[in-house]
């Protein structure tokens, strides 16, 4: 809507930033801050913290605009400036927007990026280069475009219906390729303490590298984001899981284990996972942070 708006008010180029209110200054401010923290989460791996960061981004440009109302400035040629103001402010604001999720959105953050006038491609730029330039005033501001559509309620009820619509034979079919039930179970082991379960220390983890270990058919050598720090953890899952099937998993580490050396690599910690038969599967978390706690 902040382009709609230019290319109402502004004739479809970048106003010039006349005074700086304090609700601007405190934007601006904002903008930096969040951009400087998005930049710390790509370089830590850390995707789903900077996918945040890009709509508290989108939530604080919104109610800029809101809390501004550049509408009613317009109306009256005393206050225009301060509306061209707000606009500029914007502007800067959907930069920033662009050059934050271009790593995790680039086709939409490219769109956002011509919108706002320029040549060249968001990915040409480098990134502190960006935020050291404003959007130069007069440039001119290409048609705005739907980014996104929304899903309509009428749209999920006729998705709902296809899979409603499935086959007995295609839902035999997705059966038959489950592992079957052992003959028999591995017997329980003996009885421990509260104490003894207390006493593992269990993260959530982040799988950012694997490769297999030389000589061996078994193990793959994987580097684990914790969170709080990196660590290489050798695993025998290679006749279940290809390294780049695992890459940015999320699993569960023991954590405490005592580090123990294996093909000459020292392993610092063990990834838990559930066997049926000669089928081996992970343990995933889908939304903690590296390091949460699992109990």
């Amino acid at each position: 809507r902040v382009l709609v708006f230019a290319k109402i008010h502004c004739g479809a180029v970048v106003p010039a930033r006349g005074n700086l209110q304090e609700i601007d200054v405190r934007f601006l401010s904002e903008i930096q801050r969040i951009v400087a923290e998005a930049k710390e989460s790509y370089a830590a791996f850390k995707v789903r913290q900077a996918s945040q960061l890009v709509m508290e981004l989108s939530q604080l440009g919104n109610v800029y605009f809101d809390t501004k109302r550049p509408w009613q400035d317009a109306k009256n040629p005393e206050t225009r400036h301060v509306m061209e103001t707000t606009i500029a402010c914007c502007l800067e604001c959907l930069k920033s927007m662009a050059l934050i999720a271009s790593p995790i959105i680039p086709d939409s953050a490219s769109k956002i990026w011509q919108m706002l006038g320029y040549a060249e491609g968001v990915q040409e730029r480098g990134w502190d280069s960006i935020i050291a330039e404003v959007v130069p005033v007069g440039q001119l501001l290409r048609e705005p475009q739907i980014l996104f559509q929304r899903v309509e309620d009428a749209q999920i009820q006729l998705e709902i219906e296809r899979l409603h619509k499935m086959s007995q034979s295609q839902i035999d079919e997705q059966k038959s390729d489950l592992p079957a039930v052992p003959a028999s179970y591995t017997p329980l082991k003996e009885t421990v303490n509260i104490g003894d379960v207390q006493r593992l220390d269990l993260r959530v983890g982040t799988v950012m590298t694997a490769e297999p270990v030389p000589k061996s058919k078994k193990l793959l050598k994987l580097q684990i984001d914790l969170g709080f720090e990196l660590r290489t953890v050798v695993s025998g899952i290679s006749q279940n899981y290809k390294p780049e099937e695992i890459i940015g998993k999320k699993v569960v580490v023991v954590a405490n284990l005592q580090p123990a050396t294996l093909m000459g690599i020292q392993s610092q910690g063990m990834i838990l996972a559930g066997s049926w038969s000669k089928d081996l599967e992970l343990l995933s978390v889908q939304h903690l942070p590296n390091g949460s706690v699992v109990s």
